[in-house]
């Protein structure tokens, strides 16, 4: 059905995701609100395939002194290897997900004081 109306197909774990025949994907959308909101600095969660062009952006911007950019996965025990070896940090669950938000956020903090 993809092929018939002109769209891409893409699996992740438990997601279809169809795409529009253009260069466009969850690493172009962040990029785009990197530079559309002139960030400083960004973070990038995912657990899937179809989130590694979002990480994978993170660090182009931040090796291109950018954006102080950091993807995380958020690790199951289905996650795909190609997250784990795209993201910067490696969180195990929820909580784990709120405690390095809230470390980010104390980090913030010291770094104005």
């Amino acid at each position: 059905m993809a092929q018939e109306t002109g769209l891409r197909a893409f699996r992740g774990r438990m997601v279809f995701e169809l795409r529009p025949p253009v260069a466009a994907n969850k690493g172009t959308a962040f990029r785009a609100l990197v530079e559309e909101f002139a960030l400083e600095a960004s973070v990038f969660l995912g657990d899937d395939t179809t989130d590694v062009d979002a990480m994978l952006a993170a660090r182009e911007l931040r090796e291109a002194g950018a954006c102080h950019a950091v993807a995380v996965a958020v690790v199951a025990p289905e996650t795909p290897e190609a997250v784990l070896a795209a993201a910067d940090v490696l969180v195990h669950d929820v909580s784990d997900v709120a405690a390095c938000l809230a470390w980010v956020l104390e980090a913030r903090k010291a770094s104005f004081t």
